[in-house]
């Protein structure tokens, strides 16, 4: 069968193709054109062609009054061809008779009877009646068959070029991917993008070169607090009023371009001022408007630095500082972020920045100079010096590869030196919980603004993962330098401090997941995602999410020479409950006690919040 033929071409074998089968297809036209060829010859010379018996079949002859019938005169009478012996049962093997010259010579029965009658209308001089139709039905199928050849050979040639052009493409492409690999990828020659779900929506070029995502946060808070007694006089604001309000509610662009340029766009949108700061902010005087936090660029892969980044950043210092609002432990920040790292400018600042990571995932560095912006968090600063450096390193002793940082201990130092804007200083604080934005929210610790030269800030850290266990601590130091009082009078150097120590546990197994590069704890990963509803047939589905209880002790000691900030020592219960990698319930118990600035005011508050947080 034709399926079933194997051909060797080139040296090699293949599969019959359709180029086999039109090549037998042309042997074939070929064959029939001599054919056609032989008996119109016979037909000229007033012969007819024997009649070819079909491929395969044994030949035949006509005999008895068949043959004779077609012969008229035959020239020369047939002889008959030596008979074969016969061989007898039992005889032994039969001899063959000699053949003579003239059998040799001698035609095939019938062909001269045949020959014969074919010429003997020429002898008569009457040429047979349908001899020149005859004659023109064979040259119209010779020039037919002519034809179907002449395509048939088309048909192979073109099928020949496009083979070779397919083998010519190829082997272009394989140059070509040979000449990438020696000579390296280009980069931003592969455009296209394909979107995915990673906990946000992403799109990524095939090569990595391009990446983008776009996303946000909101967090909705409810807030009630206690204050029996004068426990919050003086803190001012919406003092101890219930308050709903989005805590935040920001929108964000990120990116990657040509593989080594990283950027970020990021817009809080319920930033409040108060519009009279002649007057106490109320609910009458105040505003929300948008400000900006992260505005960047990142470039990487600089030669003896790592990451270079330029823009509005977190200035790198403080561990609970630089984990993103996403992924706090508790509704609020300690009283560190408030009072020290943060106070005024909602921890960012223009500047640059510069940091790199080890591939071991034993440790980090952050080194930048900023532009001091004290007193606003709108991404500028007006002034004559007030400049500031930061810088931070974190070491990780144990890091357990096999369950993916599942038990680690990480330890790390930040610390800054900057000079005060307009040489003015504060320090403050506000509560545990926010009943309010945050123009409104009542402060618990305060100093008043004093004149100072330039401030230095230490902060250590550690923290450490034991599978669901999560332990984690801080402590702040700062000092303020050539201070002088209200009255200008110099008491040299003023020194605060406050720390916090916290522990939480997951009751369903997970574990806080680490980032080696930053040195900083990301996103919770539940093993279920939580799910409660009903199938067809009536019966309940409940599926957890990831629960996680917690509890944090904090102190901030803001009393030192003639300034009486106030002590603030405080007591927050955490439950966590996330529903999936990107939404979370925050369930907040404080307890404040609170030793007023100047004296003024002494006692506990009392706070109760919850928060639906949601990211993506």
């Amino acid at each position: 069968m034709l399926h079933r033929l194997q051909w060797r071409k080139r040296g090699r074998p293949i599969a019959a193709t359709s180029q086999l089968r039109n090549d037998f297809r042309c042997v074939a036209l070929r064959a029939s054109l001599a054919a056609w060829l032989t008996a119109l010859l016979l037909a000229l010379g007033g012969q007819t062609a024997p009649a070819q018996p079909p491929i395969g079949a044994p030949p035949t002859r006509p005999t008895g009054a068949a043959a004779g019938a077609s012969v008229a005169r035959p020239p020369v009478p047939p002889q008959r061809p030596p008979t074969p012996p016969r061989r007898q049962a039992g005889a032994g093997p039969a001899v063959p008779l000699p053949v003579t010259p003239e059998a040799r010579r001698a035609p095939p029965p019938g062909l001269a009877a045949r020959l014969a009658s074919q010429a003997e209308p020429f002898q008569n001089g009457a040429p047979a009646a349908g001899l020149e139709a005859r004659l023109r039905e064979l040259e119209q199928q010779f020039d037919e068959q002519r034809f179907q050849l002449e395509v048939l050979q088309q048909e192979i040639q073109a099928e020949r070029q496009a083979k070779q052009a397919a083998e010519q493409r190829a082997a272009q492409a394989a140059a070509a991917q040979q000449a990438a690999k020696d000579n390296g990828y280009v980069v931003g020659s592969n455009l296209g993008m394909n979107g995915a779900w990673n906990n946000g929506m992403t799109f990524e070029s095939p090569n990595k070169d391009f990446w983008f995502h776009i996303g946000g946060r909101t967090q909705l808070d409810g807030v009630w607090l206690q204050a029996p007694g004068n426990s919050l006089n003086g803190a001012g604001g919406a003092g101890s009023q219930d308050a709903v309000d989005f805590r935040r509610a920001r929108l964000r662009a990120e990116g990657t371009l040509y593989e080594v340029i990283d950027w970020c766009v990021e817009y809080n949108f319920v930033g409040s001022v108060n519009l009279n700061p002649a007057t106490p902010a109320n609910v009458g005087n105040i505003a929300n408007i948008p400000t900006p936090t992260d505005l960047w660029w990142n470039f990487r892969q600089v030669p003896l630095l790592g990451n270079l980044t330029v823009g509005n950043i977190k200035e790198p210092f403080g561990l609970e500082h630089l984990e993103s609002s996403r992924f706090l432990d508790f509704m609020e920040r300690s009283y560190n972020q408030d009072a020290f790292i943060a106070p005024s400018n909602n921890g960012f600042a223009p500047g640059i920045l510069t940091w790199n990571f080890a591939e071991s995932r034993r440790w980090t560095y952050a080194l930048g100079l900023f532009k001091n912006t004290f007193f606003t968090p709108f991404a500028y600063g007006v002034g004559n010096g007030g400049y500031a450096a930061d810088g931070r390193f974190t070491f990780v002793p144990y890091y357990d590869r096999a369950s993916n940082g599942r038990y680690l201990w990480h330890v790390g130092v930040g610390g800054s030196w900057r000079e005060n804007q307009d040489g003015l200083i504060r320090y403050r604080a506000r509560g545990a919980l926010r009943n309010g934005p945050n123009a409104l929210d009542p402060i618990f610790a305060d100093t008043g603004v004093y004149r100072s030269h330039a401030e230095g800030i230490l902060v250590p850290e550690t923290a450490i993962v034991m599978g669901p266990w999560l332990f984690q601590a801080e402590y702040a130091a700062t000092w303020a330098t050539q201070s002088l009082t209200a009255a200008n009078v110099p008491v040299g150097t003023t020194f605060y401090d406050g720390y916090y120590v916290e522990a939480l546990y997951f009751l369903t197994g997970e574990h806080r997941l680490y980032d080696y590069q930053k040195g900083l704890f990301g996103r919770v990963i539940p093993f279920e995602n939580a799910v409660f509803v009903r199938r067809p047939g009536g019966r309940p589905i409940f599926m957890t999410g990831a629960w996680q209880v917690g509890v944090r002790y904090n102190v901030l000691d803001l009393n030192n020479k003639a300034f009486n900030g106030g002590r603030l020592t405080n007591i927050t219960l955490g439950l966590n409950w996330f529903l999936n990698p990107n939404m979370k319930l925050q369930w907040n118990v404080t307890l404040t006690h609170r030793d007023g600035q100047n004296n003024t005011a002494d006692g506990n508050v009392y706070g109760f919040g919850m928060r639906l947080a949601h990211d993506f």
